[in-house]
């Protein structure tokens, strides 16, 4: 007469006790990695609210609970530092003797250690940078600052691809001279940092609005 009895301890039959505790234990290892914890709570609410009827409801509090403990302790710990270092808001503009310049890749190198940014200006010369995420801005700091512009690459499309030409599968290299490095349409010396005498220095609480009027002489 034991074995029945120890079935149907606080009105729940062992096996049932058994497979519910199973259940939580992996919804717990779950949520300890930090797995899917919206999920899980959601899991352990479909899964136990059935059990309600034919468990103990002191019982059926008891796992709810600690799966609401589980998923509250999984959401402290993950929120830690943020994974990337703060950016501010930074823009500008670039003109070549007055005139906006498009298509200018204006490249902000750090000088303090930080991270650095990039951008590409519009048709009005107006340009955000990116340091991380597109438009977040850049790490305060101090930066050298180097811009190019190179020939926008053009290709040519056919509607329905172009056919297979037998001559033009060959092992023989490009000709000499016909792969040369794109050259800047920019005076040289602001392709180099060094040489561009241009910096930028991104403060926290400044406006960090930098207009670069470059000069053709």
């Amino acid at each position: 007469m034991l074995i029945p009895r120890l079935r149907t301890v606080f009105g729940v039959r062992w096996d049932q006790r058994l497979a519910v505790r199973r259940l939580a234990s992996n919804l717990f290892v779950k949520l300890a990695v930090g797995f899917w914890p919206a999920a899980s709570f959601f899991m352990s609410y479909l899964f136990l609210t059935p059990l309600n009827k034919t468990m103990n409801k002191k019982i059926f509090l008891h796992y709810l609970t600690v799966s609401l403990i589980g998923i509250s302790i999984t959401a402290f710990v993950g929120c830690g530092k943020p994974k990337w270092p703060k950016t501010y808001k930074s823009s500008g503009t670039v003109t070549l003797d007055g005139t906006p310049v498009e298509r200018a890749t204006i490249t902000f190198y750090p000088l303090d250690g930080q991270k650095p940014a990039n951008a590409t200006s519009d048709a009005n010369g107006a340009f955000e940078l990116t340091s991380f995420n597109a438009g977040d801005g850049a790490t305060p700091g101090s930066f050298a600052v180097a811009i190019q512009k190179f020939p926008a690459i053009e290709i040519e499309t056919v509607p329905g691809g172009v056919p297979f030409d037998e001559s033009n599968n060959t092992d023989e290299g490009p000709a000499p001279g016909s792969e040369k490095d794109a050259e800047s349409e920019l005076p040289e010396k602001y392709s180099d940092r060094e040489e561009s005498g241009l910096s930028a220095t991104v403060t926290a609480d400044g406006e960090n609005v930098f207009n670069f009027e470059l000069t053709s002489k």
